[in-house]
């Protein structure tokens, strides 16, 4: 009975992976890859020539009972076309299937945008929730963010260059001008980790290119949210008394909190209607 190895390779650099993953590439008898012609130039970099078969978001249903034939009698290597299989990339199912048959199913640890964003961000990152790539859609995007907005911890996530800025937009609507690491192109020619707030990286990356992790602060330190609510309701409750007109009221709270416009908006409707 084979195994299935879940291998991590690299996330730019080829430099970046372990003997031992070089080692268990080269010894199993096939190796299921996201594009194979990516993990092709890995192979060839490295001199391996061991055999390939495409497993992939639209084929892995039909292909995951071909390779579970294949570990009966060999063993089996599972690698994605960057970072670790099944964080935000096809893998999942095999190794689901690969357990419920019974074979061994061994990881092979390696490179990850997600902890290596988190490494570089110096925020309190003791605790971070992964959500993978936002949604395409705003109303979606600004849904999930609100349903998050009472957490304290680190939110991570992945964005596209065509969708980054609509994201970062959508977030300080949402969760307010937050702290946060955006990571570029990590360990590839055009690495660039920026450090800032909302407001300042969507100055910066007026043109987005390349790959993007993104290191949302939990708010937790200094957070406008926690430290502008209380202050928020009474002063919509002074301006309500004065007369002035609920979107004067949202506005000039806003201003003065640095709390999203939609949650003012809320507190403004609870408070006063």
């Amino acid at each position: 009975m084979g195994s299935l190895y879940v291998i991590a390779t690299p996330i730019g650099n080829l430099e970046d992976i372990s003997i031992r993953a070089l080692n268990v590439l080269k010894s199993v008898e096939l190796i299921a890859a996201e594009d194979t012609r990516i993990t092709h130039r890995l192979l060839a970099h490295y001199k391996i020539d061991t055999k390939l078969i495409s497993y992939h978001e639209h084929s892995k249903l039909a292909k995951s009972k071909k390779l579970m034939n294949i570990l009966r009698d060999n063993d089996l290597a599972l690698v994605c076309d960057s970072g670790t299989p099944g964080l935000s990339d096809p893998g999942r199912e095999l190794v689901k299937m690969s357990q419920e048959e019974g074979f061994n199913v061994i990881p092979i640890p390696g490179p990850s945008s997600i902890v290596a964003g988190v490494s570089v961000s110096g925020l309190d990152t003791d605790k971070f929730l992964f959500v993978g790539f936002l949604p395409r859609k705003s109303s979606e995007r600004i849904k999930l963010f609100e349903k998050l907005l009472p957490s304290n911890i680190a939110l991570v996530f992945l964005e596209s260059p065509r969708r980054l800025r609509a994201s970062l937009s959508d977030l300080k609507k949402s969760l307010g001008d937050r702290k946060l690491t955006v990571c570029r192109e990590m360990t590839k020619v055009y690495e660039e980790i920026f450090v800032g707030t909302v407001t300042t990286a969507l100055e910066h990356f007026e043109e987005p290119r390349g790959e993007f992790t993104v290191i949302l602060d939990g708010g937790v330190e200094n957070s406008p949210i926690e430290l502008s609510e209380e202050n928020a309701r009474k002063m919509i409750l002074q301006l309500a008394a004065m007369g002035v007109s609920g979107r004067d009221s949202v506005e000039f709270v806003v201003s003065q909190t640095g709390l999203p416009k939609r949650k003012v908006y809320q507190m403004w409707q609870n408070d006063t209607m």
